[in-house]
């Protein structure tokens, strides 16, 4: 649960999440929903709240990289089931 300082952090940097599931979304290939992606990026937004340390630098660069990192994780998994989705289609039809 975020406390009130940590809700406060999380309301100020919304832009890293919206920044970081648009700098994934347009990456070529099947890919999840920006929806999708915006989501994710607000949990991972929420989770660097919760595990940052104010002693180990500025919260705008961790949450950066703790988001960024998420987005990409999720739009690749994503994109896989897609793709695996996508051949096991043909597959069927083929045979």
């Amino acid at each position: 649960m975020l406390d009130k300082e940590r809700r406060a952090l999380v309301g100020e940097h919304l832009w890293v999440a919206e920044a970081a599931a648009r700098a994934v979304s347009p990456h070529p290939g099947p890919a999840p929903e920006g929806e999708d992606l915006l989501g994710e990026a607000f949990l991972a937004l929420c989770e660097a709240a919760l595990s940052w340390e104010p002693s180990k630098g500025s919260f705008s660069a961790y949450a950066w990289e703790k988001v960024r990192r998420a987005v990409q994780d999720t739009w690749r998994r994503e994109a896989q089931q897609s793709l695996r989705s996508a051949a096991l289609a043909d597959v069927t039809w083929a045979g």
